[in-house]
């Protein structure tokens, strides 16, 4: 059987922690799972690519597989400085050469920029989206962290990479590999799941809910103010969420704050009071409290496991 090969994209400012997101399940898929898959890693220099926190990935040497099938996209800060013709043009000369792919984090500005999103879903990182939603009025903007719309798939942070890559992995090369690799990284599936993703059929009122929460992260509002919102009762509002994503309209909005901390722990140099700030928690204390109780481990930890 002929290998799936991967195309890595790095653009300058990407995140380290992003990419390990994407990559270490390919090699977990390779190495554990015994998928037939091989990467490769460019840049858009050519020769290396520096991430946001300053480490350098030199790009591979020699010709590009001809059976590419998956092109990751992977940029990060400074996107305006670097959306430049040469490098949109290598862009769109590697899209047409594979079948999917993926823009994660703030790689959706370029894919939209060649017209690749047009008429589609797309995400790129949180605090990007009300400025990509007025630059790019023909993509339809998601407000959750991961989306599929055609070819494309795009996600706007390190813990939705990881759910992206696993799903793509489970759709490759069954789920029986993706679930080998879930259980390396401890990664509960189903929980992360149901946090992260809205049902694909989920009713009005429920995307409406999802949709106020994950616009009033720093200032949550209560769950009335979320119901009205929506157009529905708090009671009829717990019950879509029990129904839908078996989870309680309050422990949704929590835990969907708290992957918004964890993101910003592993993606920036935040201090922990400024994160508890952003993520609507009075201070780094009460931050650090809810974190443990949710993820098991305090987010000192969270940031130290994702330094290179």
């Amino acid at each position: 059987m002929q290998p799936t090969a991967v195309t890595f994209l790095l653009v300058d400012g990407f995140s380290g922690m992003v990419l390990s997101c994407l990559l270490e399940p390919l090699r977990a898929a390779r190495d554990l799972g015994g998928a037939p898959v091989t990467w490769r890693i460019e840049t858009a220099s050519g020769a290396e690519a520096r991430s946001s926190s300053g480490l350098t990935i030199s790009a591979d040497t020699g010709p590009p597989a001809t059976n590419a099938e998956l092109l990751i996209l992977l940029a990060g800060y400074g996107v305006a400085e670097q959306m430049t013709p040469p490098l949109l043009t290598r862009i769109d000369h590697l899209a047409r050469r594979h079948e999917r792919i993926i823009g994660a984090d703030a790689a959706g500005w370029f894919l939209a920029e060649l017209g690749l999103l047009d008429g589609h879903e797309a995400v790129v990182h949180w605090q990007d989206l009300h400025r990509f939603a007025e630059a790019y009025p023909n993509v339809s903007v998601a407000t959750r962290p991961r989306v599929a719309s055609g070819r494309v798939m795009t996600c706007g942070g390190a813990s939705s990479a990881l759910d992206l890559m696993l799903e793509w992995l489970g759709t490759r090369f069954g789920r029986t590999v993706s679930t080998e690799v879930s259980k390396l990284f401890l990664y509960d599936v189903e929980r992360d799941h149901a946090v992260a993703a809205l049902p694909e059929r989920a009713p009005v009122k429920l995307q409406r809910a999802m949709d106020a929460m994950h616009a009033n992260i720093e200032e949550p509002l209560t769950l009335d103010a979320v119901a009205k919102r929506a157009g529905t009762s708090a009671r009829t509002l717990d019950r879509l969420f029990q129904g839908h994503v078996q989870l309680s309209p309050a422990r949704y909005y929590t835990l969907h704050r708290l992957k918004r901390a964890q993101d910003l722990l592993t993606a920036t140099r935040l201090t922990q009071a400024e994160i508890a700030a952003r993520c609507g928690y009075a201070s780094a204390a009460a931050l650090a409290r809810a974190y443990r109780s949710a993820f098991g481990e305090a987010p000192g930890a969270t940031r130290r496991s994702a330094q290179p």
